[in-house]
């Protein structure tokens, strides 16, 4: 991914992944290249999973451990 991303980026294109939410640890691993290489994501469109909605079709708390968008923000830096 982050050869990719600094592929792109030379080019000044835009890149896009879509992006599971999983127990692996990719995305501490993605940040801390990105971070270590000096490589952008301002031009990084990612893709995750629908949230979940509550009973009342609204969209779950971003502080929820079902939340994808709470995992994302959390682990993705």
């Amino acid at each position: 991914m982050a050869n990719k991303l600094k592929e792109n980026n030379q080019k000044d294109i835009l890149t896009s992944f879509i992006l599971p939410v999983g127990p692996r640890g990719q995305y501490k691993r993605f940040s801390r290249i990105c971070n270590i290489e000096n490589i952008s994501c301002k031009n990084l469109i990612s893709i995750n999973m629908d949230e979940y909605l509550d009973d009342s079709d609204n969209l779950i708390s971003k502080d929820s451990y079902l939340s994808f968008k709470g995992f994302m923000r959390k682990k993705f830096v």
